[in-house]
């Protein structure tokens, strides 16, 4: 129960943004909050992820799936290589476990590693890549992933 508290309280800055972003598909801004917060207060994450208007989101980002065959071509395809893992400091540990934390909780955060992918895209008509960093957390004996640590490298 206190992990799905902390997780969701990682995730109630991502989910806000996400909120502004899908606000018009989902019904008016005003009502996707109210609904939101309902969501976090039951406990629901099928609630959280309705009332975030995640699949309009989602949609939106399968679209970019079809972007790449315009700019790569019809035959373009994509392959994800982990280059780096790095342990993280301490001190990021600690930043995160009181991020998650509040006076009811006391989540413990053990371990933490920063993984870095490289994403190939090749195709008839161009070839690209990127480099994505994300921070993993080991949280009361379970891996998460902090959604707000996404940095993209060109």
């Amino acid at each position: 129960k206190n992990l799905i508290a902390g997780i969701v309280g990682v995730v109630v800055v991502i989910a806000l943004v996400i909120v502004l972003i899908s606000s018009c598909g989902g019904g008016s801004p005003e009502s996707m909050a109210e609904d939101f917060v309902d969501a976090i207060f039951s406990g629901s994450g099928e609630d959280v992820w309705d009332a975030v208007n995640m699949d309009a989101y989602l949609d939106l980002s399968i679209e970019s799936g079809e972007l790449c065959e315009e700019q790569y071509g019809k035959d373009w395809d994509y392959e994800v290589e982990v280059t780096k893992v790095k342990d993280l400091k301490n001190s990021d540990l600690r930043s995160f476990e009181n991020s998650i934390n509040d006076d009811d909780s006391d989540f413990e955060v053990t371990e933490g590693v920063a993984v870095t992918v490289k994403v190939t895209v090749t195709g008839d008509e161009d070839d690209d890549f990127e480099k994505y960093v994300f921070e993993f957390y080991k949280v009361d004996g379970e891996w998460i992933m902090d959604p707000s640590s996404l940095y993209i490298f060109y």
